[in-house]
């Protein structure tokens, strides 16, 4: 889902400080720092071609943005042109044309650290690292041998019990702990409106944290 950014904070979205690099033509990754706004929709940035001489050659050009500010992960796109600066190589002045924030996500994540029971053919422990309404990540002792499992743990002092399928496992060696990212499966509607519930209650409290910073 594509959100159309008013014109006048798009050069907010530029001071936020997210990773910044163009995509020409759907398959080139080129980083790039903007250096400050020259006029309306027009930027000033610096970018490495690597062997290529410019951007001529490019069909299509894209900026995206895209990191965490406080627990929020943000995500922004657009078209652009890109003009060379004369006598300043490296140098471009950048045309942005239409800039969108991308809502990947149905629903919200956040950090969620709790005590968590993982029950596949024996149950152990684990901590809770983030969570939202469709899914989460948790890290534990022990591999999960199975694609789908049951989680426990206690939100806004209601027991939830779900059933989750694995999505991702790593195991970290230097902490000797395995981090898994997880989907619910057949979630019922009061226990995902619990979790959705808790997610606004934790964004509004960092809200409120950076208000008194």
């Amino acid at each position: 889902m594509y959100e159309l950014v008013p014109e006048h904070l798009v050069s907010q979205v530029f001071k936020l400080g997210l990773e910044t690099r163009l995509i020409a033509d759907n398959k080139y990754m080129i980083p790039i720092i903007i250096k400050g706004k020259i006029r309306k929709d027009e930027y000033k940035i610096l970018a490495e071609t690597g062997e290529r001489k410019g951007f001529s050659s490019f069909k299509k050009v894209v900026i995206e943005l895209k990191g965490n500010v406080d627990i929020e992960f943000l995500k922004y796109s657009g078209e652009v042109t890109i003009t060379p600066i004369q006598k300043e190589p490296g140098y471009y002045t950048m045309r942005v044309h239409k800039f969108y924030k991308v809502n990947e996500r149905q629903f919200k994540r956040v950090p969620y650290r709790r005590p968590i029971v993982i029950n596949t053919a024996f149950q152990q422990e684990g901590i809770l690292i983030n969570i939202s309404g469709s899914g989460a990540k948790f890290q534990c002792r022990s591999k999960i041998e199975t694609q789908t499992f049951g989680l426990e743990f206690v939100l806004l002092k209601k027991n939830i019990s779900l059933t989750a399928r694995l999505i991702e496992q790593k195991y970290d060696e230097e902490k000797e702990i395995y981090i898994i990212r997880c989907s619910f499966e057949n979630i019922d509607k009061k226990d995902q409106q619990i979790i959705v519930r808790a997610v606004k209650e934790i964004t509004l409290l960092a809200k409120k944290r950076l208000q008194e910073k």
